[in-house]
């Protein structure tokens, strides 16, 4: 072999060691280059879902869905908290008026009951919805100071607080009207209600009535 045919493998062969030995490290690099921009996604992944989680309910204001019910005077879950301790609501009451033997009385009373929460509820409902539009829109014209913010927040967590206390009375006041065999009856159909949740079926059918109870 020539002088220069072999200076030109001598090059060649150690180009290929040269490219095996640093191959891995190359590899590695990358990889750990491409696993630190994953991270940086995954974690930018994690907080921007954790905004979008933020901005539904009170913590971010009032959503559509808060919104409708707030002004139509559902309970928006208020009165869950009665529901599972015995004390009924009196919608629900009045729809099982004649399983539970309601006097026309009891009837009367309990309509009255429910009259006067809904009615309640749509006056606070709406005040609480104006009180939110007007945050949002001191935050939107750019103008907004940490003393409105404060004084506007505690007025909404307030209604929060009558809107929820106005359900809560409800039930208790409804739980007041039945009678000592009507309140175990009830409790009796809590409890095979409960039973049935084990099943599937149960869970998907307790899912459901969540979604569209109400007082």
């Amino acid at each position: 072999m020539n002088p220069v045919m072999r200076t030109i493998s001598t090059s060649a062969a150690l180009l290929v060691a040269i490219s095996l030995v640093s191959s891995p490290a190359v590899a590695q690099e990358q990889g750990d280059s491409d696993a630190a921009m994953g991270g940086k996604h995954q974690m930018h992944g994690q907080a921007e879902g954790g905004m979008q989680g933020m901005g539904g309910g009170m913590l971010g204001g009032v959503s559509g869905q808060e919104k409708e019910a707030l002004l139509t005077g559902a309970g928006l879950g208020a009165g869950m908290i009665a529901m599972m301790n015995g004390y009924p609501g009196p919608k629900h009451v009045l729809e099982m008026g004649d399983e539970l033997e309601l006097t026309a009385a009891q009837r009367e009373s309990i309509g009255t009951i429910y009259g006067n929460v809904k009615a309640e509820s749509v006056k606070l409902g709406t005040e609480l919805v104006e009180k939110d539009e007007a945050l949002a829109a001191l935050f939107a014209s750019g103008s907004v100071k940490t003393g409105d913010v404060e004084k506007r927040a505690r007025e909404i967590g307030e209604l929060q607080g009558r809107v929820r206390a106005a359900h809560l009375n409800a039930h208790v006041e409804t739980f007041e009207a039945l009678t000592p065999a009507q309140r175990e009856h009830l409790s009796s159909m809590q409890g095979m209600h409960e039973m049935h949740q084990g099943s599937g079926e149960g869970m998907q059918k307790q899912s459901r009535q969540g979604q569209t109870s109400g007082t």
